[in-house]
């Protein structure tokens, strides 16, 4: 259990949480250059660290791939991302 609230730590907004996933979508060509109807599409595949929480208000961004310097300011962050691990499953 968290502790410390989850809010935004610049103005106290909502804040909402977000993760980024890879899907690759794929068409034939012919040889005469026409696109294919049929799409395969790849099983969202989540980018390891591609994710991270933004504020509602002023778009305060903790991005924990280029945070790291936050992760260790707000590690509460942290702690809620891995006990809600299963649920922000895709």
């Amino acid at each position: 259990m968290i502790d410390e609230e989850i809010k935004c730590p610049e103005c106290g907004g909502n804040l909402v949480f977000w993760k980024e996933y890879l899907v690759t979508k794929t068409r034939n060509i012919s040889k005469n250059g026409t696109l294919s109807k049929r799409v395969k599409t790849t099983t969202p595949d989540h980018i390891i660290g591609m994710e991270g929480f933004q504020c509602n208000q002023c778009k305060w961004l903790f991005n924990t791939v280029d945070g790291i310097e936050k992760m260790d300011k707000y590690p509460h962050l942290m702690d809620w991302i891995e006990e809600h691990e299963c649920e922000l499953k895709v």
